[in-house]
């Protein structure tokens, strides 16, 4: 009995054995290397310590060895496992490792042992963070509609402060924004105007230049001229010489629709009745309502009127150097009955001594003339300060040519 009992036992120990052994032949213990991914943790409290990663592509990766049986081994992933680095352990620009937390299994399968980790730590590069305030630069381009000026632009906010590795902050010198003022005649307002920023040789840093946004106002004014209003006569045998203003010119500013009809602003009237010398005078500019200069301090102006002795010139035009336009057509001849027309001219000596034929331009208008003899109002072209003394006047006839072709037809006719 006893016997038997023992062998029993031994049958079953054995049997036991065989199933393990069995079992392992089967589904054996194996290991196996897996890529887990490293969760990275407060990389942006670098900058709380002036700090930034020189380089970004550290590794992210970790290699682990797991051990197990081949059934279970084989469905583990990278996503089992737990493993992190984290940036707040960073104390100083020297360090250069970073320990690796975990690697942690974290997965369903039981029987998973971690049997080792390659790599115990990350290597990271890093440099000091900078920081320096640039004013940001308007660049013009294009060009107002004629007579219009960009009198100042308003770039908000004024200054941009650049925040980066320690080198890359020294090399920049300057952030620009274009600013298109291309055929504008009046006030603009231009949203989120992109910036950019530029070393000393006027290159773009790319790294810098990124989400860099201002808002731009260009304020434009008209330029136009300012001209005075004179009232009156100078005294006998003078006359008004050049009339000057100071300033000659003036940028006012309203709204773009009364602009657009103001080319000249005129002052209050200037007396220079009975003069006989130059006046100087301070006058009041004439503003149309809802227009101001830019500079609103600017209400006055200098006026300068010369007041010249006036002399006089006779000038004998010969009827060959008298021009007549407007003429009816081809089929008429126009003659000037008289042989010269002498004009007497009023004015400065100097303005009269620039004075001659050529320059006067002589010529009469036959518009509205038919055939005939007329009289004809003599014009010239004069300096803005000589005068004639009087309107002279050409004495012309208009004659319809004959028609040769006809005549010859009616002489041969009667000849037959």
């Amino acid at each position: 009995m006893n016997e038997l009992l023992k062998k029993d036992i031994i049958i079953k120990i054995l049997s036991v054995v065989f199933a393990i052994v069995l079992w392992f032949v089967i589904n054996p213990i194996q290991t196996r290397t897996i890529s887990v991914y490293l969760t990275v943790k407060n990389e942006d409290t670098l900058k709380n310590k002036n700090l930034i990663l020189k380089n970004k592509n550290y590794s992210r990766t970790v290699e682990v060895v797991i051990r197990g049986n081949n059934e279970k081994i084989k469905n583990v992933t990278r996503d089992d496992f737990e493993a992190s680095i984290d940036f707040s352990k960073i104390t100083s620009v020297y360090d250069t490792e970073l320990k690796i937390d975990g690697p942690k299994y974290i997965g369903k399968e039981d029987g998973i042992i971690i049997k080792d980790v390659l790599q115990t730590s990350v290597q990271v590069e890093l440099q000091r963070l900078e920081k320096d305030a640039f004013v940001v630069e308007g660049v013009i381009s294009g060009s107002p509609k004629p007579g219009y000026k960009v009198v100042y632009t308003d770039v908000s906010p004024n200054s941009i402060v650049l925040q980066g590795a320690d080198a890359l902050i020294k090399s920049a010198a300057s952030i620009k924004t274009v600013i298109d003022v291309s055929n504008i005649d009046r006030d603009i307002v231009q949203k989120k105007q992109p910036c950019k920023v530029y070393d000393i040789n006027g290159k773009e840093i790319l790294e810098l230049s990124q989400d860099l946004y201002v808002d731009v106002t260009v304020h434009v004014g008209k330029e136009v001229a300012v001209t005075a209003a004179i009232k009156g006569s100078p005294a006998i045998n003078y006359v008004v010489g050049e009339i000057k203003t100071t300033p000659e010119k003036l940028l006012i500013t309203g709204s773009p629709e009364v602009l657009s009809k103001i080319n000249e602003l005129k002052t209050s009237p200037v007396d220079i009745d009975g003069a006989s010398k130059n006046i100087e005078e301070v006058s009041s500019i004439v503003f149309p309502t809802g227009v101001k200069a830019i500079d609103a301090q600017i209400k006055e102006v200098t006026v300068n009127v010369g007041i010249q002795q006036s002399y006089s010139k006779e000038i004998t035009i010969p009827k060959s150097d008298i021009s007549i336009i407007n003429k009816l057509d081809d089929s008429f001849t126009y003659e000037i009955k008289d042989d010269s027309i002498t004009v007497k001219l009023w004015g400065p000596e100097p303005a009269l001594n620039l004075v001659s034929i050529d320059s006067l331009n002589p010529f009469i208008d036959a518009s509205g003339f038919t055939e005939g003899a007329h009289r004809a109002t003599l014009k010239v072209r004069l300096p803005y300060d000589a005068r004639l003394d009087r309107d002279y006047y050409v004495n012309i006839s208009i004659s319809k040519i004959a028609d040769t072709n006809a005549e010859t037809e009616q002489n041969v006719e009667s000849t037959e």
